[in-house]
């Protein structure tokens, strides 16, 4: 109840302890499949062969009903005590990206956004993506703005929307972009407020 309405992080000290405790309960990243607690043992994840935590969709479900009603449920998930909040989309990238962009978030070595909403305030990949990517013929190059885009701040990277073209200029429909915050060009605004009511 001290901590700002938009606060999205724990001091260092907090985290470190109620994290502990939440690895020793089984329950941390309980999201994640099997096969990536696996790759990740630092983890503090429950196993199969744990009886303590049943993994199964009515356990996960209870576990996001309860974290939801933190009043960090929606913007930073229980300020990932519970472990981090992945794309989900990053589980079905190929293995040298799960390799570069999953495993370090699953580590907690890294964070990272979606980029979804437009600035006309369309929030539909398929039918309101305005931002354009263009093939240059070595690399794509992303062109636009997204807003609304929660953890950017601090994110090593995200996964953008954005509308493909060829190097001519053909439509290519709408893809998905891991776009690193290091890059040339990547810019950050200043955070919005909220109207959370911080209880």
């Amino acid at each position: 109840k001290r901590m700002d309405t938009d606060a999205v992080a724990l001091s260092a000290e907090v985290h470190t302890e109620l994290l502990a405790k939440t690895q020793s309960t089984g329950l941390y990243q309980l999201r994640a499949p099997q096969p990536f607690r696996e790759r990740t043992p630092s983890s503090g994840g429950p196993s199969e062969s744990d009886d303590s935590v049943s993994l199964d969709l009515v356990t996960a479900a209870r576990a996001a009903e309860e974290t939801s009603q933190h009043r960090a449920g929606v913007i930073a998930p229980s300020y990932g005590l519970f472990g981090p909040d992945v794309p989900a989309r990053l589980y079905a990238a190929t293995g040298d990206q799960q390799e570069q962009f999953l495993l370090p978030l699953l580590r907690n070595e890294a964070r990272a956004f979606t980029g979804l909403t437009d600035p006309v305030g369309a929030a539909d990949p398929v039918d309101g993506t305005r931002i354009r990517a263009r093939w240059t013929g070595a690399d794509w190059m992303l062109d636009g703005t997204k807003l609304f885009v929660t953890g950017a701040e601090h994110a090593a990277f995200g996964l953008v929307f954005a509308n493909t073209e060829d190097a001519d200029g053909t439509p290519q429909g709408v893809s998905l972009f891991v776009v690193e915050s290091n890059r040339d060009g990547f810019q950050r605004w200043r955070p919005y407020r909220t109207l959370s009511p911080g209880r």
